[in-house]
């Protein structure tokens, strides 16, 4: 299918004894959304570690396959992997509030992603502020909250900071 953009047949992980992922399967379209739900400790985030191959070393993917715009990502070399995140795929954690480095200013957590891309210091600034102001539009925010520290956000704008990264990056 041509506008297929990802599908997970029959994933299995396991920790141990402890089977994490039992054969999930589903597919996704181009251009669709699509969210993960489930109580806490049932496989969300190894599946979703899984799909990225960031499983750690005490996981074990027992089956199945992952296919991404064409490309089995079960069988890509690692260097090819390393490439795909952060630029192609990604995802964003349960959390907001540790989605972030608390210690670090927004903007220079945008800018950071940005390491590959050639743009000069003060164009990978702009492209940040410009995906921030858009992210934002409707709310009512001051420049100075890029620079603010992820630790100094109030509660009310974890769920906004958690939606600049879903759109911005």
């Amino acid at each position: 299918m041509a506008d297929m953009l990802l599908k997970v047949d029959d994933l299995a992980v396991r920790f141990g004894p402890i089977q994490a992922v039992k054969w999930v399967s589903f597919t996704l379209q181009k251009g669709r959304t699509l969210g993960i739900v489930g109580e806490s400790g049932s496989g969300k985030s190894t599946l979703l570690w899984a799909l990225t191959r960031l499983l750690p070393d005490a996981a074990t993917l027992n089956s199945g396959e992952v296919w991404f715009d064409g490309m089995d990502l079960l069988r890509q070399p690692p260097d090819r992997m390393q490439a795909l995140r952060g630029t192609r795929i990604s995802y964003i954690s349960q959390d907001p509030m540790t989605s972030l480095a608390p210690g670090l200013t927004i903007g220079q957590q945008m800018i950071d992603l940005l390491y590959r891309e050639p743009w000069s210091k003060r164009e990978k600034w702009q492209r940040a502020i410009d995906a921030l102001d858009w992210t934002c539009r409707g709310f009512v925010l001051p420049k100075c909250s890029f620079l603010a520290t992820f630790r100094s956000k109030t509660t009310g704008l974890f769920q906004l900071n958690a939606e600049w990264q879903r759109r911005g990056l």
